[in-house]
């Protein structure tokens, strides 16, 4: 799922607290016998903290199977990343759950985060499915793009330089006659594999962004109403783009 920044941070900033409930398991060659789930594939902690996910795998085949679990190249991880168990002997369609924990280093910037991969094996040593794991060093609150302190500096060059004014004014002038595309969803070859998403670009994040800032200097209700329309309509439950996988296609 790939945003713009405007498009994440006013998405989800403003309105919506995304939760993942996913389960990505990457296809194996074979017919899949083995499923891993979880609630949560992303958390943030601070430096110090550890950070704990729980996770399930489930035997989708008709036989029991002995499954392996390891964390894809540990050794070249920055945070230290522990699982609670290794080995599972499961029965035809059962499932056990069990734990990733992550210990958060300054090894890992502050907004940054680290990808842990979680594999199941079979006695063979043959993958069975993965499932990603993203943790964030957190930065602390208030972590925002915009004070009102700078939104004043800005509304006082605006005021006193007609670099900012004219700036600023063509910028009005540009989101009076944008309008976001009508929602639809794309399906197209992608570069490894053909994959469907909504038909927005990056630049609709951006003006987004734009929409936010003009409100918030002008407090025009044109510039909220369209932007919180597009937001709505973006973060639909039904319709949005969790309901496809993406928001944006490939075009700029």
């Amino acid at each position: 799922m790939k945003l713009s920044r405007g498009l994440t941070l006013i998405g989800f900033w403003l309105c919506c607290n995304l939760v993942c409930n996913a389960s990505l398991n990457e296809k194996p060659n074979h017919k899949p016998n083995t499923y891993l789930s979880t609630n949560a594939q992303s958390k943030p902690g601070f430096n110090g903290d550890t950070i704990s996910y729980i996770f399930q795998v489930k035997n989708i085949s008709d036989k029991t199977q002995t499954i392996h679990l390891n964390i894809r190249k540990p050794r070249e991880l920055a945070c230290e990343t522990i699982l609670s168990e290794e080995k599972f002997i499961l029965k035809p369609g059962t499932e056990q759950t069990a734990g990733i924990s992550v210990i958060m280093n300054d090894l890992i910037p502050v907004g940054g985060y680290e990808n842990a991969m979680l594999i199941a094996k079979n006695e063979k040593g043959e993958e069975l499915a993965c499932l990603k794991f993203s943790t964030t060093h957190a930065k602390a609150h208030p972590f925002l793009l915009t004070t009102n302190q700078l939104f004043k500096e800005v509304a006082n060059k605006v005021e006193k330089c007609d670099w900012a004014k004219d700036n600023f004014n063509n910028m009005l002038k540009e989101l009076d006659s944008f309008e976001f595309p009508e929602q639809k969803v794309i399906t197209k070859p992608r570069p490894t594999k053909v994959w469907s998403s909504l038909n927005y670009v990056a630049s609709d994040g951006e003006k987004a962004f734009k929409l936010a800032i003009a409100y918030r200097l002008t407090g025009e209700k044109r510039y909220y109403n369209k932007l919180i329309a597009f937001i709505q309509e973006l973060t639909d439950p039904k319709n949005g783009y969790l309901s496809v996988g993406a928001a944006t296609t490939n075009r700029i």
